[in-house]
């Protein structure tokens, strides 16, 4: 017999629907919703992150770079990071090509791939490079990511793979 128990808005989640789940390496659970992030801290749903800044947010996908910093994506208002408990967003203005984030994608060098309906981002030490058809790439709308054990980046679009090798 098992025993199903069921987390809704009732229970502290800002929406019902549920975009995208991700364990960080602390074994706490992050879930993005239709109306923002929550965590799972030790078995409790943990409102801490649900701000104003972002509860109107749909929360995409979620990510945990080598430094243990969270990550999570939402579809319109950019690319956030929760470092020392606060937020720092990262929108088209610093150099993302798109505000609407679909995947995210940690590579062993600290950086971080952003992958968005105009193309593919890369975070490393404060800096954005950009990657789109105008240099290279196959196609600007980036439906998924793939790091593998020789460093290199798979790419997904809607035509075809492109890889990055060593992570660059």
């Amino acid at each position: 017999d098992s025993k199903i128990k069921t987390f809704s808005v009732e229970e502290g989640l800002p929406h019902s629907y549920i975009v995208d789940m991700f364990e960080d390496q602390n074994k706490n659970l992050w879930i993005g919703t239709m109306a923002g992030l929550v965590k799972f801290e030790k078995g409790i749903l943990n409102e801490s992150f649900m701000q104003n800044k972002y509860s109107e947010a749909v929360v995409g996908p979620i990510c945990e770079d080598k430094n243990n910093t969270i990550w999570f994506g939402t579809y319109g208002k950019g690319l956030y990071q929760i470092k020392d408990n606060k937020l720092v967003r990262y929108t088209n203005e610093n150099g993302l090509l798109s505000n609407s984030i679909i995947v995210l994608c940690a590579d062993t060098r600290g950086g971080l791939w952003v992958g968005t309906d105009n193309g593919l981002n890369y975070l490393i030490n404060g800096m954005v490079k950009s990657y789109n058809e105008k240099n290279g790439l196959s196609n600007n709308s980036i439906q998924c990511l793939y790091k593998d054990d020789q460093k290199r980046i798979w790419v997904g679009s809607e035509n075809g793979i492109d890889i990055f090798q060593n992570e660059q």
